[in-house]
């Protein structure tokens, strides 16, 4: 038999109880039960576990250090873009943490290539078939070739194979 709860302990009764019959399907007697308790139990917690209203004021506030964060990170792939660098270098992902009227946000750079993708790029080069050679060195890709066009033809194959890795490509003689 379901009653309103009115202590601490028949609330916990009542979470372990909800608990159990919560993926009951509808019409059923179980089902009943969780919809009744699902009502019982936001009722008490309502009451006793009030949730206040965010400040709009800071809610504003934290918005407006989003947006002009969203700017600064702009701006530091923008300029590093000009410089050579990919906008993918950047991992954009981590949170920022606020401190009194400040926000910092570390923002890490991919840096070099792991050996599992090393030996991804250097199937994807000896499988296009153009003569050059491909060697892994720590977290570089070494190609050499005779021809200036084979190598060309690898960067374009390496642009072009969505890799989802910033690369560069340094030190092309001719």
């Amino acid at each position: 038999m379901l009653k309103l709860i009115k202590t601490e302990e028949e609330y916990k009764v009542a979470l372990n109880r909800l608990g159990e019959v919560f993926n009951a399907p509808e019409g059923t007697p179980e089902g009943d039960e969780c919809d009744l308790l699902a009502l019982i139990v936001g009722a008490y917690e309502d009451e006793h576990y009030p949730v206040e209203s965010p400040d709009p004021i800071d809610a504003i506030k934290i918005r407006m250090e989003q947006m002009q964060l969203r700017q600064v990170e702009d701006i530091l792939v923008t300029k590093s873009m000009r410089q050579g660098l990919e906008a993918n270098a950047f991992d954009l992902t981590k949170q920022f943490a606020a401190s009194g009227k400040y926000i910092r946000k570390a923002i890490p750079v991919k840096n070099g290539i792991d050996k599992d993708m090393s030996k991804k790029i250097v199937k994807l080069i000896k499988d296009s078939g153009l003569k050059v050679q491909a060697a892994i060195m720590d977290d570089i890709i070494r190609v050499t070739g005779k021809k200036i066009d084979d190598l060309q033809d690898v960067i374009q194959l390496c642009r072009s194979s969505n890799l989802d890795l910033p690369l560069q490509f340094v030190n092309m003689k001719s």
